[in-house]
């Protein structure tokens, strides 16, 4: 079945956290050059097999926001451990996900 509707939203995020593992810590830094250079990248190892750590990074990400700003998680790598702790933080606070 095709689909008949794809939909694209363009944003211009002033802030990217990026969480990654062992397994992607050679290969997520070209990633970084193609953010424009008014992009601020914040760079996180983690377990991603640690909920509880992954979430308390999560929620610290959270606590230094500034009114106003939001959140916007992309929980379509990782591992499914890891993408459930973020989204748990995620519906607590309503923040969008994809």
């Amino acid at each position: 079945m095709e689909t008949i509707w794809l939909g694209v939203k363009e944003f211009h995020p002033d802030v990217v956290h990026l969480l990654y593992s062992d397994a992607v810590a050679d290969a997520y830094i070209p990633m970084l050059g193609m953010l424009p250079n008014t992009v601020n990248a914040h760079q996180y190892h983690i377990d991603p097999f640690d909920v509880q750590k992954i979430m308390l990074l999560c929620e610290s990400i959270r606590e230094r926001l500034s009114p106003g700003d939001r959140l916007m998680y992309n929980l379509t790598e990782g591992t499914k451990v890891s993408a459930a702790a973020a989204m748990k933080v995620a519906d607590k606070y309503s923040d969008e996900v994809v």
